[in-house]
This record gives structure tokens, sequence and C-alpha cells, in this order.
């Protein structure tokens, strides 16, 4: 077996202002194998041997874009707003062929066998995700995430090529509310969280 991969990605950092952060990412990802089986004349599975020939590559694409707001009102208030935008295209192509019969006992090749089998297999994903998420830190003890995301897929079907993700989640840190935000006591340190 053969493997060769490369890989890499750019990342690039902005900050427009003191509130407003763009963070842009683009990376690539590369493989491809080859695999060679052989089952020689004289094996108990295939008494006139065969090969098992495998070449296959994948490619995926991926780029992330988002920009986040943030801001603090006051000691007691603060909070996050960030936009998002994810395209990925992933290809994967393989190829197999089963050579049979092999006229002599070596060389372990296919021009060394009488029958070949061959089989190809091929997929291309494309995605497209736009998403936003909130937060609020109230009181230095209630912090509050709310999010929405959108996906579409090339594999979904043409009915309803999109899907929408909502989530929500709050935590309350109750021993900053009684006033314990220091490591003493039998409880210094409680919290409560719902998704």
């Amino acid at each position: 077996a053969e493997t060769n991969r490369a890989y890499g990605n750019i990342n690039m950092n902005y900050d427009a202002t003191d509130w407003l952060k763009l963070d842009y990412t683009l990376g690539a990802d590369y493989y491809s194998n080859q695999l060679l089986d052989a089952q020689a004349q004289s094996s108990s599975a295939f008494a006139s041997g065969e090969i098992f020939r495998t070449d296959g590559n994948n490619l995926q694409i991926d780029h992330n874009l988002t920009a986040t707001l943030s801001h603090t009102f006051n000691p007691n208030l603060s909070g996050t707003f960030t936009l998002g935008q994810n395209l990925n295209t992933r290809r994967f192509r393989r190829t197999d062929v089963n050579g049979q019969n092999l006229v002599a006992a070596t060389p372990f090749n296919l021009q060394n066998t009488t029958a070949w089998i061959p089989s190809e297999f091929k997929s291309l994903v494309h995605s497209e995700s736009y998403f936003g998420q909130a937060t609020a830190d109230l009181f230095n003890q209630l912090y509050l995430t709310a999010a929405l995301r959108n996906d579409g897929f090339s594999t979904f079907g043409s009915s309803n090529p999109r899907a929408w993700y909502p989530k929500a989640s709050a935590a309350w840190t109750f021993t900053n509310a009684l006033g314990k935000t220091e490591q003493k006591g039998v409880l210094s340190y409680g919290k409560l969280g719902a998704a």
C-alpha cells in the first residue's frame, strides 16, 4: 500500500474596530492511496490466483468566513453577535480492478492475469451553510446563547435542498448570585445549565 497526502490552510484575521472582528480560513486536504493485494496460485481461497488493485483519491476544500461583533454595554451586560458562512466540497474517486487467473506464479501485477473485472466509484458533495449566534452575559452570572444555522447539501433531495437548525442554551452561576466568587466555604462554585 502507498498513501500520499498534502494539506494546508490559510487564515486571516482582521480587527476592523475594537468591537468588530473578521476571520477567514481557506483549507484543502488531498490524499491518494494505491493498494495491491495478491492471492498466489496455490492459495486456498482462489486456486488459480488473483490480484486486487485499488487506486483512490480524495479532495476536500473548506472555506469559513465569520464576523463577530462584541460589546460591553455596562459592567452588568455584555454580549456578542456572530454571522458566518461555510462552503465545503468533497470529491472522492476510487477504481478497483480484480485480475483473475495468474498466467505465471510471479510477478504479482494485473498484466499477469487473463481476466479483469473493473469497478469505479465517484462521489461529489457540495455544502453551503449560513449561521448566526448571539450571546449575552448578564450580571456575571447568567449566560444566554441563541443560534440559527441553515445548511444546504447537494445530497439533499431537490424538493427540500436546505434545512434549519436552531439552538438555545442558558446557564446560571448561582454561587455568583450569592456573592461567592472566591474559592472558600462548603460550596465555592455552582452552576445550572439547560440547552
